[in-house]
């Protein structure tokens, strides 16, 4: 192979190469490859798929040699950790948390923890997994919010924890909401409506009630979910909001019907439906 060979290849390109090379022709033909690739080339991507190459094989020897020669050129030892998650190296995993933690600076943030967890979790380590999730939690940033908190709703819906689900998206009102959803829909995992609520609650605020209300008779005709007060509430303000207003009548008699007696509607939906009776002469 030629330096000319890789002209319009990436890093990232050769990184893609290097692990398939491995999967379906060995861990030999792969360091050939490795052993060609130009070294202007040889870029973090590179050297994070050389190592979990050596990872899946578990040449452990090799794997610490590319290890310490990402150490000497500064790389970024998340992907040592990327090694380790792939082999399900759970010693490794913890022998490399502990050496971050011990100098976190320039390296502890939220993906580190959130590599762990999806290790843990693939192996089926489920309370294991919500721990590290706990603690990528604690360490997200203003600028990288949007981006941890999609992770981290896709990955607890994806361990079953519901209520983390819902406790995350009441700090976060998510624009992916819809892509969440379908994720826990798709592991059946949908069995509380809190969890769609959120999502109908989010149609019904952006006027998209068409959606709201197909999504309603999905979850009550194919899941079997009744929805409860907040289903209904939800749909009767989005009904209100764009002047549907008899629909949002209906709805709020249904939110009445399931509600508990804490339960009590905003004064500003209440006072629309008072309205509406008000120009129907409806004085029942």
């Amino acid at each position: 192979m030629t330096e000319k060979r890789y002209f319009d290849l990436s890093s990232r390109d050769i990184a893609i190469q290097l692990d398939l090379i491995a999967k379906v022709h060995g861990i030999e033909q792969a360091e050939n490859y490795f052993s060609n690739v130009p070294i202007k080339f040889r870029a973090l991507e590179v050297y994070g798929a050389f190592l979990i190459c050596y990872a899946h094989v578990k040449h452990v020897g090799k794997a610490e040699a590319i290890m310490q020669k990402m150490r000497d050129l500064g790389l970024d030892r998340t992907t040592v950790l990327s090694a380790y998650a792939a082999a399900s190296n759970f010693k490794g995993i913890n022998k490399i948390l502990r050496r971050i933690e011990s100098n976190p600076i320039g390296i502890l943030n939220w993906t580190v923890y959130a590599i762990a967890a999806n290790a843990y979790a693939k192996a089926g380590l489920l309370e294991k997994a919500s721990s590290m999730l706990k603690k990528s939690e604690r360490l997200i940033t203003a600028k990288k919010r949007a981006l941890a908190f999609d992770y981290l709703l896709t990955q607890y819906a994806a361990i079953g924890k519901k209520d983390e689900v819902v406790r995350l998206w009441e700090v976060y009102k998510m624009e992916g909401a819809e892509k969440i959803y379908n994720e826990w829909e798709s592991r059946k995992l949908t069995h509380d409506i809190r969890i769609p609520n959120h999502l109908i609650d989010a149609f019904c605020k952006k006027g998209l009630l068409e959606k709201a209300e197909a999504l309603v008779n999905r979850i009550m005709v194919m899941k079997g979910i009744k929805p409860n007060v907040w289903t209904y509430y939800y749909l009767a303000t989005g009904y209100i909001q764009i002047d549907q207003t008899k629909k949002g009548v209906e709805a709020m008699k249904e939110a009445i019907l399931v509600s508990e007696s804490w339960w009590k509607p905003s004064k500003e939906s209440l006072a629309a439906c008072l309205e509406y009776f008000e120009c129907k002469g409806d004085v029942e």
